[in-house]
C-alpha cells in the first residue's frame, strides 16, 4: 500500500471547496511536476459538541487511532504468515487497498451521523468493532498455532524412532507375542525393553546383570545363608538394625534379557527386574517411623543411559497398531481446515478493521480541523459550518520535505491578509494524519495545540 495524508485546508468563506484544493494544488507542483497526487474527501457533516468535549475527544483518538492501526497492521501480518507466499492480495470492500483509499466515501449505513449520535459513539462503536475482530483473529491464531505444534510433535516424536515413537509403529503382534514377560500385575517384578545399538550388544550382554550392583539390599534377620553377617539368626536386632542393606546387589533377574526383534541398526532386548523395595517402618523410642519404598526402575534406566542403552516400559497394544500414522493424518486435516478458515476470516477482518481505520482518521481529523480553524456562522438561525475542506495526498517518496515545504507556503497564503483569508490562527504545516506510520509523516507539530499530525 502506497503512504497516503489526510489533510484538512482552511477555506474561507469566499472560496469555494473546489477552489482551495485547485489552489493547494498548483502550490505543491513545481517545474510541471506535482509532489504528491490528489483524492478529494467528502467530510460528512458530523456532530459537533461544546469545546470541552472536542479538547477530550482529540487527547483518547489519538490513542484509540494507534490501537486500530496495530489490529490492522497485526491481521495483515497474521494473514501473510498463514496464507504464505501464493496468497491472494488483501482487499477492502471488494476494492483493491490503494483503490478503496482513493474513493472513499463514509459508510452511513454502518457509522450513522445523525444528530442525536455523539462524536464518542461513533469512535466508541469503531473502536468496539476493532476489539472484536482482533479478539476473533487472535483466538482463532491461537488455535491454529497449538494444532501447528501438536502436529510438530507428533511427528517429531514418530521420527524418532524407537526411543520415543509408540512401539506398536515399528513392532509386531506377531514379535511382541513370542516374548516371555511377568505377568503385568506382579507385584515384584516388571520387564523392560531394552535399545541396544547393534555393535553393542556383546557390551549388553555382558553387564547387564551387573547394573546398579548396590542398588538392592538383600540382608534381612529373615534370610539364612550361612554367610558371614550371621543372617537368619536372631541377634536381637530390629527395625534399622535390621541391616537389610548390608548385602547388596543388582536388582536385574539374572538370565533374564533376550532378544525378540531387529528395527534397523538397533536390536530389541528384553529384561526383567525388581520394581523396587520396602523399607520397613519401625519405633524410635516411642515414635514410630514410616517405611519408605525405594523405586529401582529410574535408577536402572539411568545407568542403561550411562551405558549407551536405552530403556523403555514395555507397552504395547495391538489395537493402536498405525495409531499414531492416523493421528498426523487427522491433525494434518484439522490443520488444513484451520488454516483454510484463519485465512478467510483474516481477509474478512482486514477489510473490517481497515475500514474502521479510515472512518477513524476521519472523525479524528475532523475533531482536530474543528478546534484549529473553528466554526463559520452562514446564517442566522442555521447550525455553523466548518471552515476547511478535507483531501487525501499520496506523496512521492522523493519529495516528502518538499510537499511538506510546499504545504507549509500555502499555509501561510491562506493566513488573514492572505489571497483567501482563510485561517485565522495560520499553521506552519497542514493538519494532516497518516495512514500508515511512516518515519516522518509531518515533522513539524501545530503551534497551536500541538496536534499537527
Amino acid at each position: 500500500m502506497s503512504e497516503y495524508w489526510l489533510v484538512t485546508l482552511p477555506n474561507g468563506p469566499r472560496s469555494a471547496p473546489s477552489e482551495t484544493l485547485e489552489r493547494v494544488r498548483m502550490s505543491v507542483a513545481a517545474r510541471g511536476k506535482e509532489y504528491a497526487d490528489f483524492y478529494p474527501v467528502a467530510m460528512p457533516r458530523l456532530p459537533i459538541s461544546s469545546l470541552d468535549t472536542l479538547m477530550s475527544l482529540s487527547d483518547a483518538m489519538a490513542k484509540v487511532d494507534r490501537e486500530i492501526e496495530g489490529v490492522v497492521g497485526k491481521v495483515e501480518k497474521q494473514y501473510k504468515d498463514t496464507a504464505g507466499d501464493d496468497r491472494e492480495p488483501l482487499l477492502v470492500d471488494g476494492m483493491m487497498v490503494n483503490e478503496y483509499v482513493q474513493r472513499f466515501e463514509w459508510n452511513f449505513a454502518k457509522y450513522s451521523v445523525r444528530a442525536d449520535v455523539k462524536l464518542a459513539d461513533i469512535m466508541e462503536e469503531i473502536r468496539r468493532g476493532v476489539a472484536a475482530a482482533d479478539e476473533e483473529i487472535r483466538t482463532m491464531t491461537v488455535d491454529f498455532n497449538e494444532t501447528t505444534q501438536r502436529l510438530a510433535s507428533l511427528k517429531r516424536k514418530k521420527a524418532g524412532g524407537l526411543t520415543t515413537a509408540p512401539l506398536e509403529e515399528f513392532l509386531t503382534a506377531a514379535q511382541v507375542g513370542g516374548v516371555e514377560r511377568v505377568d503385568a500385575d506382579s507385584e515384584y517384578l516388571t520387564t523392560l525393553l531394552v535399545l541396544v545399538p547393534y555393535n553393542q550388544e556383546d557390551k549388553w550382554l555382558s553387564t547387564y546383570q551387573s547394573l546398579c550392583p548396590t542398588l538392592a539390599g538383600y540382608g534381612g534377620p529373615d534370610w539364612l545363608d550361612g554367610g558371614s553377617f550371621g543372617l537368619g539368626t536372631d541377634d536381637g536386632n530390629f527395625g534399622p538394625e535390621s541391616g537389610r542393606q548390608r548385602k547388596k546387589g543388582s536388582p536385574v533377574v539374572p538370565r533374564s534379557s533376550k532378544k525378540f526383534a531387529v528395527v534397523g541398526d538397533t536390536a530389541v532386548y528384553t529384561v526383567t527386574i525388581l520394581k523396587g523395595q520396602y523399607e520397613a517402618g519401625f519405633y524410635e523410642g516411642d515414635e514410630w517411623q514410616q517405611g519408605v519404598y525405594v523405586d529401582f526402575v529410574e535408577p536402572f534406566k539411568r545407568a542403561a543411559k550411562e551405558n549407551r542403552f536405552t530403556v523403555r516400559d514395555f507397552e504395547f497394544d495391538p489395537s493402536r497398531i498405525g495409531e499414531t500414522e492416523r493421528a498426523v493424518e487427522d491433525l494434518e486435516i484439522t490443520l488444513s481446515l484451520a488454516r483454510r478458515d484463519l485465512v478467510e476470516r483474516c481477509k474478512v477482518q482486514f477489510s473490517e478493521t481497515f475500514e474502521a481505520m479510515m472512518h477513524s482518521k476521519l472523525v479524528r481529523a475532523f475533531v482536530e480541523s474543528v478546534l484549529h480553524y473553528g466554526l463559520v456562522q452562514s446564517a442566522p438561525g442555521e447550525p455553523p459550518q466548518t471552515s476547511f475542506v478535507s483531501v487525501l495526498m499520496a506523496p512521492s517518496p522523493r519529495h516528502l520535505a518538499k510537499l511538506s515545504d510546499a504545504l507549509a507556503a500555502f499555509y501561510k497564503s491562506a493566513a488573514p491578509g492572505g489571497p483567501d483569508g482563510g485561517d485565522p490562527n495560520p499553521s506552519p504545516n497542514p493538519k494532516a494524519l497518516s495512514l500508515r506510520p511512516s518515519p516522518n509523516p509531518n515533522p513539524n507539530p501545530s503551534p497551536r495545540r500541538g496536534r499537527g499530525r
